[in-house]
């Protein structure tokens, strides 16, 4: 896999290995070695935390954006969160990132967690990104630049975002 497929599924690939705890990074090296300056590439961007290969790939554009974050992080007794965004000086934001593939979000039960789990965030004064698999595979691009839209506004202390996305809006 780390041969055939782009690097960044290649990465997601590893990333979700390595936090299901099907390889170690050790292994993983030790396996790989010889096997070229691609390899190598792969797994310098490797990093447990990624419960799926979504995660992964948004974590990897993040990087590539120069926006750090943490994952599986937890602030609400509901549980982990995906991602917190730190700020330009490597401070932990009230910003969360949540990243939702329809199969394992669809149930009436895993709804209405993510709904407490939102709840319980705010009311500790985070602010809840969620986005669908669906939104990042047709336009990484857009969920990236909301992400990065959303940790400036909290790096600069700003209480709540002052902007729309590019969404469109209709009066009603």
């Amino acid at each position: 896999m780390v041969a055939w497929c782009d690097e960044m599924t290649a990465v997601a690939c590893v990333d979700t290995a390595l936090q299901a705890s099907l390889v170690g990074l050790d292994e993983l090296t030790a396996g790989l070695e010889g096997h070229g300056p691609r390899a190598r590439a792969v797994l310098r961007r490797c990093r447990p935390g990624s419960d799926s290969g979504v995660e992964s790939i948004v974590r990897q554009a993040l990087a590539a954006r120069g926006v750090e974050v943490e994952q599986q992080v937890v602030v609400t007794s509901v549980g982990p969160s995906d991602m917190r965004l730190r700020g330009r000086r490597g401070q932990a934001l009230r910003a969360l990132v949540e990243l939702d593939g329809f199969a394992f979000h669809s149930r009436r039960d895993a709804f209405d967690r993510d709904r407490r789990k939102d709840a319980e965030a705010a009311s500790a004064g985070y602010t809840t990104l969620r986005f669908s698999a669906d939104q990042i595979e047709r336009d990484l691009g857009e969920v990236i630049d909301t992400i990065v839209r959303v940790r400036d506004a909290h790096d600069a202390g700003k209480d709540e975002p002052k902007f729309l996305s590019r969404a469109r809006f209709r009066t009603i």
